[in-house]
């Protein structure tokens, strides 16, 4: 197998330049699992809940993969998909039960990379020492984000910076417990757009971040709410920020 080494700095180049925030966003999934590795079914049940499907989690982890080789040029080995042979965009993200020019018909999974870890935690895109990760910032989908602008031959492309290990974890579980679809309208990413947006949802602090003392801990389940983007943005129109509980009030006057 002809294994691609890529380097810190080409991860970095790609995730700044070639991925989407949603691809970003599953890598910093991997990334919070025990030693940053998964199956297909455990990274399927994150990101979509409701139903996991480890086809689609396969997929979303060779789309990165592709993205990453096209942007950089490269082509990596080929395995044989049961059809014909294909390459393994996926081997990017770092795959194993993998053997010599094919797969293993174990159950497939991933063991990130070690030059993409460091490229995540070198951009600040995840915490790699939980102690020095603050419980109290924002999860990767709270409104008003902190962010970084990457500046290159003139072109601004933005990507979101939050080292919150432990939050991403909240997040997972705040999702886990209550579903992927908004907890005041009830729409869904999943159904409304398919596969890609599958899993998608914003997760809101019910407590206004700014009201947060240092030693707060995140209760997964009852500080943290999924919201769509629209009602995200609405509850934080005023100042204080609106409850869910005012939000759904307005949502049921609008409705009459």
């Amino acid at each position: 197998m002809d294994d691609l080494n890529l380097t810190v700095e080409q991860y970095q180049d790609a995730i700044k330049n070639a991925l989407s925030y949603r691809q970003v966003e599953l890598l910093q999934i991997l990334y919070a699992f025990p030693n940053s590795t998964a199956t297909a079914k455990e990274l399927a049940a994150v990101i979509s809940p409701k139903n996991p499907s480890p086809i689609v989690a396969s997929g979303q982890i060779g789309k990165i993969g592709k993205a990453i080789a096209t942007y950089l040029g490269v082509t990596p080995w080929l395995y044989h998909n049961g059809k014909n042979e294909t390459p393994a965009y996926f081997s990017l993200v770092g795959p194993y039960f993998a053997s010599e020019g094919k797969l293993s018909n174990e159950r497939p999974g991933w063991e990130m990379k070690e030059n993409l870890r460091t490229a995540l935690e070198s951009l600040n895109l995840v915490g790699h020492d939980e102690e020095d990760v603050q419980t109290t910032e924002k999860l990767p989908t709270e409104e008003q984000f902190d962010h970084q602008l990457f500046y290159k031959e003139g072109k601004v492309v933005q990507v979101f910076v939050n080292r919150y290990e432990r939050n991403q974890k909240a997040r997972l579980e705040c999702i886990k417990h209550h579903g992927d679809s908004c907890f005041v309208c009830g729409f869904s990413f999943g159904q409304f757009y398919g596969d890609t947006a599958k899993g998608f949802i914003h997760v809101h602090h019910k407590t206004q971040l700014s009201d947060i003392g240092e030693e707060y801990e995140v209760d997964p389940i009852n500080d943290l709410v999924p919201l769509c983007a629209n009602c995200h943005s609405v509850v934080h129109l005023t100042n204080p920020a609106l409850t869910v509980e005012e939000l759904k009030r307005l949502t049921k006057k609008s409705s009459r």
